[in-house]
């Protein structure tokens, strides 16, 4: 039986595609990036890149009103390609303007894009003409891209190792990790998903989660970052916790590279002044990995419609 309304929102999507593609085309797809923190310092050590549309006719578009439907097709393959160069483009021009900062970019990476045969090779080509080095680069993938094919996924993640990047398990907690295969992935960062972070406090039940977390990701030689981080409290139990990183509210809404940049410029300034008095310190690098451990005993930190979305 036709049904008149189904039939009118394939063509509201079939429209939105084509506008999608056509916004490739016009480079109206942009990038905002939300500061990364030290909780201990509260040092900028880096952010993640956050898609965003900027419409000609409907101003700035949300990643949820338009990602789930390019994962969909091989449009997610050319979109999460713009927003990684761009991204990539924008992390090199930071880290030759403040070079004693060590800053990173981490960049999600959708289902579609983890599942592309030739994401290793596309990810080396970025690199070189950006010339970002490999290691200032995080990839963060889901739960679920890790844990769906096993060995499979495994391969994939070893190729991006082998390039030198880091590998972010996003949204821990939220998925079906199996702690046996977790040792196993070549992870450098967890990622401690908002809905353990909300509302955290002495009382909050998430408290034993983000410390058995936190616990088990040290264990492993992995750090952890928490994100939906919205209020002072928030961030002092999670340093408390042994939470090593956080964005959030709390310090900075995503936005463009000129008001970020600007905003990294003001912390650096209260920073130095702040030390004036001091001799000056090494900025700080994140967590290092132990060396590699075979595929048996694997070593122990993603674009997709919920993580490119609403970050903080």
């Amino acid at each position: 039986m036709f049904d008149p309304l189904s039939s009118r929102h394939a063509l509201e999507r079939l429209d939105v595609e084509a506008e999608l593609w056509t916004a490739l085309e016009r480079d109206e797809l942009i990038v905002y990036y939300q500061p990364i923190l030290d909780l201990r310092t509260e040092r900028i050590v880096g952010f993640e890149a956050l898609a965003r549309w900027q419409h000609p006719g409907r101003g700035l578009v949300l990643p949820v009103d338009f990602i789930a439907l390019a994962e969909e097709s091989d449009l997610i393959i050319a979109l999460g390609r713009t927003v990684l160069e761009k991204a990539c483009r924008q992390a090199q021009a930071w880290r030759k303007h403040w070079p004693d900062e060590n800053l990173v970019m981490s960049v999600n990476l959708s289902p579609r894009q983890f599942a592309d045969p030739e994401l290793a090779t596309g990810i080396a080509e970025v690199l070189r003409l950006t010339g970002l080095e490999p290691c200032a680069l995080e990839l963060e993938i889901t739960e679920s891209s890790a844990m769906d094919r096993s060995e499979v996924s495994l391969g994939i993640l070893q190729q991006l190792r082998a390039l030198g990047v880091r590998i972010v398990l996003d949204d821990f907690g939220t998925g079906y990790s199996s702690l046996a295969y977790l040792r196993h992935l070549p992870l450098d960062t967890i990622k401690i998903d908002r809905s353990f972070v909300t509302d955290l406090d002495v009382q909050d039940p998430n408290v034993g989660i983000v410390r058995a977390v936190v616990s088990l990701a040290h264990g492993l030689g992995v750090s952890v970052v928490a994100e939906g981080i919205e209020t002072e409290e928030q961030a002092r139990r999670l340093r408390e916790l042994g939470c090593d990183m956080g964005q959030g509210y709390t310090w900075a809404h995503p936005a463009d590279a000129i008001r970020t940049g600007k905003f990294v410029a003001e912390r650096l300034a209260a920073r130095k002044q702040l030390a004036a008095p001091d001799a000056a310190t090494p900025a700080p690098r994140r967590a290092t990995r132990a060396p590699a451990r075979s595929a048996t005993r694997g070593p122990a930190r993603s674009m997709r419609a919920s993580r490119t979305g609403a970050p903080g």
